[in-house]
């Protein structure tokens, strides 16, 4: 199996790992700490991985902190707008090509969706 570098420090994002019969449910503080590890390819990796290791075949759950409380909708404008630019920030992409090109994240701008 090819080796994913970039897996190991997405995990350990991971508040809280635990095991709930057939499912392994990861649960996350931010959204966006978990947004690679839901991609097709890199779930059905990590399954495989979660299978090696536990010598179970795990269905792997993600649970993020709070995300009820976004879907519902409500709150400030100006918060949102916070919150979005905070995710931005912390995107597991962004950091990886932060580290990359040597750089650190600065102004956050959105546009219209």
């Amino acid at each position: 199996k090819a080796r994913k570098r970039w897996m190991a420090p997405v995990l350990q994002l991971c508040a809280m790992a635990r095991d709930e019969g057939s499912e392994l449910v990861l649960k996350f503080d931010d959204p966006s700490d978990c947004k690679l590890l839901q991609e097709h390819d890199n779930l059905k990796l990590l399954q495989s991985f979660a299978l090696d290791f536990f010598q179970h075949d795990f269905r792997v759950v993600f649970r993020v902190r709070g995300a009820q409380a976004i879907e519902d909708g409500g709150g400030n404008e100006a918060e949102d707008l916070l919150v979005e630019r905070r995710v931005l920030a912390n995107d597991p992409m962004v950091q990886m090509t932060a580290e990359i090109f040597g750089g650190q994240v600065g102004s956050i701008r959105t546009g219209t969706k």
